[in-house]
């Protein structure tokens, strides 16, 4: 057998098991590393996707184009911080770099004075190392897989795309053709069972990853039992509720939330909200027509057929004093086929016409004035933690409402299965530290807080698609940020650069620190807000990248206070977002006895 069958081999095993050589999956570079793209701009390693083009160079120096194949990302205990007179790189030992001569030595082997090769101009030059340190503290780092020659640049530097370090050195050879690659094989013979073994696993493996990622675009349908262990408390309480203040009586409920989500959908089709805009809050109201427009502006329209509802289940109740405060939430399971077509040659564009089943968390929010109920909000059944979430009957203390469940008062519902541990511990928290600063300080009402971020969010990601910052989102953002993004948007109109964020929508919004000073002006709190959309960016009109599908990411806002109000101070890497998780919130009059205290509590006292 031809020993360039060993190049493949080498590529399916690194595919099949990414621990295997080691390099497959491993990240190397921190987040914020800029890599050069194709057309000579950079972008951080963390925003850079699959199907984008990189700048990359051949065994000989000689400046290529590649393509993304695949990005990866970990956690790492440490790195190192290489310097030159020129730049400097934080990256883990094992990334290999490239010598000048067709070789490739891990950053771990690099010392002070060694030579790596950067670009300049279109041709590699050597740039001598000055300084190499160790950094120890855990962080998130990122590595890509490109097409051949298997390189890029990152932070200007010329690297291969694997973390296996001297591994690099043969994948350097093999893009010419595979002979460096068969080096070291002897013979360079295969056996060929033990290539189709090979080969079965390899895609065995892509089937299972491609099954793995389709699940977690796809709804979550969750299980029947854990639903009804919450349900079944949550009508208890409001039939109790229900025996004095008739509109809380559950079939009312149910039958309020059946009624206006079949509406919804059929005026989300139309792409017209007029006719519910007083059944809906302004925010929500707000963010759909948002979205509407998004879909006239891309010509799409959202087919919903078949539209059937499963069941709708009350599984929240807060009944408080104040009536404005009171609002109920019920799990919707549907089913149907939804998708998207062009408006204009009726032309099916994504999604699925195959029947489906779709489940939401609809929050309404009771309107005293009017006696009724508005839509407040709605999130994804994947990472939602209402089913975990306790009723609250503020006439009642914990062991009175217990004592109106009766039997049902020991079931417990779960958290959705996409909701980390880490988050739902935290978010805790923090709700209960909320409730005590909102006595002296309204500002700190969490509903506001979370409603005001997801509707910036979706402000700011709809502005980016029309190249303008409108004024209502100018005023919810710090001056600098807004400076910042008018640059952004300047730079991508002079390049001719248009986005398109299809399918948008946030699916949660979630509180990660709290930081409260006895001087307001210095508040802040940092918010985590997942969102999904099939990003497209344009560039001359022609797709330079496009997402493959509806994609799910996450980014970390820090909001603090300017003017009385609540506005968007930066944007975090997510590295350093994620990392807020496990700080402690700040009280400037509480030490961490009464801050736990207050976690302690589950209403001010």
């Amino acid at each position: 057998m031809n020993g360039r069958l060993l190049f493949p081999v080498f590529l399916f095993l690194a595919f099949a098991g990414r621990g295997l050589f080691g390099w497959a999956g491993g990240g190397c570079f921190l987040p914020e590393t800029p890599i050069l793209l194709a057309d000579g701009t950079t972008l951080p390693i963390s925003e850079v996707k699959p199907g984008m083009r990189l700048l990359a160079f051949d065994e000989k120096g000689r400046i290529l184009e590649t393509v993304v194949h695949k990005a990866y990302r970990r956690e790492v205990s440490g790195y190192l911080v290489i310097k030159t007179s020129h730049r400097s790189v934080r990256v883990t030992a094992e990334h290999p770099f490239f010598d000048g001569a067709g070789n490739f030595r891990s950053a771990g082997d690099l010392k002070v004075a060694d030579d790596w090769f950067v670009l300049q101009g279109n041709r590699l030059v050597a740039e001598a190392i000055t300084e190499i340190n160790t950094c120890n503290n855990s962080v998130w780092v990122h590595n890509l897989l490109v097409d051949r020659p298997h390189t890029y640049f990152a932070q200007g530097v010329a690297v291969h795309n694997k973390g296996g370090g001297g591994g690099g050195g043969g994948g350097g050879g093999g893009g010419g053709g595979g002979g460096g690659g068969g080096g070291s094989g002897g013979s360079g013979e295969v056996d060929p069972f033990m290539f189709f073994i090979v080969v079965s696993i390899y895609g065995i493996c892509i089937y299972f990853n491609y099954q793995k990622q389709k699940r977690r675009t796809l709804d979550v349908v969750l299980d029947r039992g854990n639903v009804l262990r919450k349900s079944k408390k949550t009508e208890k309480l409001l039939a109790f509720i229900g025996k004095t203040d008739e509109l809380w009586r559950p079939n009312k409920l149910a039958s309020r939330a059946r009624s206006l989500f079949l509406t919804m959908q059929d005026q989300w089709q139309e792409r017209n909200y007029l006719p519910i805009r007083n059944e809906l809050s302004p925010i929500i109201y707000k963010d759909h027509v948002r979205q509407l427009e998004g879909l006239r502006l891309n010509s799409e329209i959202n087919v919903i057929e078949n539209l059937k509802v499963l069941s709708i289940d009350l599984v929240n109740v807060r009944y408080t004093h104040k009536p404005e405060h009171r609002e109920f939430t019920v799990l919707i399971t549907a089913s149907g086929k939804n998708y998207y077509i062009d408006e204009r040659t009726r032309r099916v564009i994504r999604g699925d016409q195959r029947e489906g089943t779709h489940q939401e968390f609809w929050t309404f929010q009771f309107e005293p004035e009017k006696k009724t109920f508005i839509l407040r909000e709605i999130e994804q059944s994947s990472a939602s933690d209402i089913l975990a979430d306790e009723n609250f009957f503020e006439a009642f203390t914990d062991k009175g409402v217990e004592q109106v469940y009766g039997e049902h008062a020991d079931e417990q519902g779960e958290a959705g299965p996409w909701l980390d541990e880490r988050a739902e511990t935290k978010e805790n928290k923090i709700e209960r530290l909320l409730n005590f600063l909102v006595q002296t300080d309204k500002s700190w009402y969490r509903r506001d807080m979370l409603e005001g971020a997801r509707s910036l969010f979706l402000a700011l990601i709809l502005d980016k698609e029309k190249g303008t910052l409108s004024g209502d989102a100018r005023k919810l953002v710090f001056p600098d940020f807004a400076d910042y993004f008018d640059k952004h948007l300047a730079k991508a109109a002079k390049e001719k650069t248009r986005y398109e964020y299809r399918n948008l929508s946030v699916r949660k919004t979630e509180l990660v620190l709290i930081r409260n000073y006895n001087d307001n002006t210095k508040d802040e709190f940092v918010v985590r807000i997942r969102a999904h959309a099939q990003k497209k960016i344009l560039r001359d009109d022609r797709v330079w990248y496009e997402d493959p599908d509806v994609r799910v990411w996450q980014e970390y806002w820090v909001f603090g206070r300017h003017k009385g109000l609540w506005k968007l101070k930066r944007v975090l890497p997510e590295a350093r977002g994620s990392a807020l998780w496990e700080q402690e919130n700040f009280d400037e009059d509480s030490g961490q006895q009464m801050m736990d205290w207050y976690y302690s509590k589950s209403r001010a006292a």
